[in-house]
């Protein structure tokens, strides 16, 4: 989240921001409407069955997409649903070479996510199928 507030005010300047916890104990950060109508406009709707990975991401330079990448799995935020096996989104890492790929090239900034991650590529190990 450090980092998110540092990026919003390296590009609009210092601006508000209210900072909480909700009832769950999540800390949340808001900034004012024109921040998401600008990046709304920048990247599209990004909610919903709107979310993609935007034009100007995949057009751009290898380093962005990557940073693009780890912000998204980054985000700790959630979602409510009405019905609990509709809506849900899994990200799964699958075989040792991607885990290592994923974990060198990419990562987390996270520290549970980034400590998870570095556990699993440590304890990995093959399993094979027996008929």
């Amino acid at each position: 989240m450090e980092q998110f507030k540092r990026d919003i005010k390296r590009e609009f300047g210092n601006i508000k921001n209210l900072e909480y916890i909700d009832y769950k104990g999540v800390k949340s950060v808001r900034f004012p409407k024109f921040v998401g109508i600008i990046l709304q406009n920048l990247l599209g709707k990004m909610f919903g069955h709107f979310k993609h990975v935007p034009e100007i991401i995949l057009n751009s330079d290898k380093i962005f997409r990557k940073l693009f990448l780890r912000a998204l799995f980054d985000d700790v935020g959630r979602r409510k649903y009405k019905k609990p096996w509709r809506d849900q989104f899994r990200f799964i890492i699958s075989g040792r070479r991607n885990i290592e790929s994923y974990y060198k090239e990419i990562g987390f900034d996270h520290p549970e996510k980034k400590e998870k991650l570095r556990i699993s590529l440590q304890n990995y190990e093959m399993t094979y199928y027996k008929p």
